[in-house]
């Protein structure tokens, strides 16, 4: 179905996601995540860019300006993830050509390369030769994927709050709550919530906050993650038990 308001048109669409139901999930992470990787089959023909943006992402600067990237002949723009050390882990870990590692919450995406090289299948296909080593999920399938394919944003296009210490509430830049807790759980201590909240008093929602009487929904939703995720100790388990026989974790299986 889809909403029109003025020149804006808001499409919803219904995936069939168990599909992804072979690959790797977590407890905050379900099978919902690899929707994306069947945007091609979702966007019309006619569409031959798009922007994707994750759902814990809040845009302060005129988006217009991505769609106007240069993409130099690439698939994807993106902004790079984490620091040497972390890419280098990440390198190893999924056997990338390249020393780079893209953060795929905000993605300009060349729809029409996208089709043409079957992104999305080689996505998938990756995802399932990863295995148990997907520990980023989708993200970490689209770089495999997309390898020497895309090309470096500035950071300001998917600004980390957590590790962006020269963010401001004033940055004009595309602010990503990475990471758990997200501003609207109860636990959540960090940065800019108070931004999360303005834009949600914008939306139908407005004046929703986190249930907390004296701090009994902040406490409960720590006690919820520290609980084991049965899934994800099997995962960890046997990949390590493969690592230690010298071969590598198949496709997991949850």
């Amino acid at each position: 179905m889809f909403l029109d308001h003025g020149a804006a048109r808001l499409s919803i669409y219904d995936v069939d996601c168990s599909r992804f139901h072979h690959l790797m999930r977590s407890k905050v992470v379900s099978h919902t995540a690899y929707a994306r990787l069947l945007i091609h089959e979702v966007l019309p023909e006619a569409v031959t860019r798009c922007i994707y943006v994750d759902c814990d992402v809040l845009v302060e600067r005129d988006i217009v300006e991505a769609w106007e990237f240069p993409l130099e002949g690439k698939t994807a723009g993106a902004v790079a993830n984490g620091d040497a050390a972390d890419t280098a882990q990440h390198q190893r870990r999924l056997k990338l050509h390249e020393a780079r590692y893209m953060n795929s919450g905000f993605l300009v995406l060349d729809m029409s390369r996208w089709r043409r090289l079957g992104i999305g299948r080689r996505a998938i296909e990756c995802a399932e030769e990863v295995g148990d080593n997907l520990i980023l999920h989708d993200q970490d399938a689209l770089n495999c994927a997309l390898q020497q394919d895309w090309v470096a944003m500035p950071r300001e296009w998917n600004a980390g709050v957590a590790a962006s210490e020269w963010l401001s509430a004033d940055s004009k830049a595309v602010f990503h709550f990475m990471g758990v807790p997200k501003p609207w759980q109860p636990d959540y201590t960090g940065r800019f919530a108070d931004l999360f909240n303005r834009h949600l008093d914008r939306t139908p929602f407005a004046g929703a906050r986190p249930w907390n009487p004296l701090g009994i929904g902040a406490f409960l939703f720590r006690l919820r993650r520290r609980v084991p995720h049965l899934p994800a100790v099997v995962r960890i388990t046997r990949r390590m038990i493969i690592e230690r026989m010298g071969g590598r974790p198949a496709a997991g299986r949850e």
